[in-house]
């Protein structure tokens, strides 16, 4: 649709298409069991995601003691703690957003 040009039937359904084409309409939840209501949708999901990213570790003291013992810290010069000291410039989240932006795109190129 170009500026200036009346939305027209054909854009509201092409709209509506698209937005029913990403609306999760039923979900597998066992090999017997399937979701179609909204609500149970939503419980499952947050369900599996809940338990896909809980943390597995055991509360072993030992086993944190020895994950951690050989870990070496790098630590900040007094220069540069105070280089980094103050707010953030529109420069530096500029900075940040567009290499965000390369490596994204990186990746996504080392994919294909």
């Amino acid at each position: 649709m170009e500026q200036g040009e009346k939305p027209t039937k054909y854009f509201f359904d092409l709209k509506a298409k698209t937005f029913t084409q990403k609306i999760i309409v039923e979900l597998k939840i066992s090999e017997n069991k399937t979701a179609i209501n909204n609500g149970e949708i939503l419980k499952q999901s947050e369900n599996f995601y809940g338990d896909l990213y809980t943390s597995q570790y055991s509360g072993s003291e030992e086993l944190f003691e020895s994950f951690v013992a050989n870990v070496v810290l790098a630590h900040l010069s007094e220069v540069d703690k105070n280089t980094l000291e103050g707010e953030l410039t529109v420069e530096e989240c500029r900075n940040d957003v567009v290499i965000k932006c390369m490596l994204l795109l990186s990746d996504s190129q080392n994919v294909q």
